[in-house]
């Protein structure tokens, strides 16, 4: 496997609060043992500190994917499919003097963090079209605060945490009878279940509860509205245990 190393000194983290993850003690392993549709295999954390600025908030190391407008670290040649490429600022061409910047304040915020490349046995495109890599932090970081200052960044035109939805692998395969429709959808979704819906709750990423519908009167189909909700993903959980994926446009 190529591997290339990243710097080896650690930038020192910037004063905004939100880069400073709380303390290790703070950030246990995101585990629901009573829900066996989650899995983490990544080791995403929460912050389970009442009384933290943070409290609820989910990190993580890695992987963010990211869609970069330009291809800012060409690759020579084709690797084994299953080959991780490592790659530091570094190694970003230096005619993308403001991309590099804009990553040396990245891990100024966060500490230091690699690009990997996980499918490297395809051709490479010129340096003029996009490329797609993952961003994976030595320290674990905030996800949406992380999520987004990659966000701003000039040459990133799109960015999403990936691992989150292993961590929810099983939630869209798991009960083949429940669908949400419209998705995506702008004013209201419809639910359908094969049993009846007594509760529904939406969830952001973060897992934190934006709407809780508790005490319906039982029915295997149900409609809500969802137009004050910004656009996005999010989830919903019916009867306090099967979860499905939707996207507010």
């Amino acid at each position: 496997m190529k591997r290339i190393l990243l710097f080896s000194l650690l930038v020192l983290f910037a004063s905004s609060a939100y880069s400073y993850p709380p303390p290790d003690s703070c950030l246990k392993i995101y585990d629901m043992p009573e829900d066996d549709t989650f899995t983490n295999p990544y080791d995403v954390r929460v912050d389970s500190c009442d009384g933290s600025g943070t409290f609820g908030e989910f990190y993580a190391k890695g992987y963010f994917s990211i869609k970069l407008k330009y291809n800012i670290i060409p690759r020579s040649g084709l690797f084994p499919e299953d080959t991780l490429i490592e790659y530091s600022i570094s190694d970003i061409d230096t005619i993308y003097s403001d991309a590099i910047n804009e990553f040396q304040n990245l891990e100024s915020q966060y500490g230091s963090f690699k690009f990997i490349e996980q499918k490297p046995h395809l051709r490479d495109t010129t340096t003029l079209l996009p490329r797609k890599l993952f961003i994976n932090f030595n320290n674990y970081v905030n996800i949406s605060s992380a999520d987004e200052s990659i966000d701003n960044i000039n040459i990133v035109s799109s960015v999403g945490f990936a691992h989150w939805f292993i961590i929810l692998s099983n939630i869209e395969t798991e009960d083949h009878n429940l669908s949400i429709y419209p998705n995506p959808a702008k004013g209201e979704i419809n639910i359908n279940y094969d049993k009846m819906i007594n509760s529904i709750e939406i969830l952001d990423l973060n897992g934190k509860e934006i709407l809780s519908n508790e005490g319906l009167v039982p029915q295997m189909e149900q409609s809500i509205k969802i137009d004050y909700l910004n656009a996005g993903t999010y989830f919903i959980r019916i009867n306090d245990k099967m979860y499905k994926r939707f996207v507010k446009e």
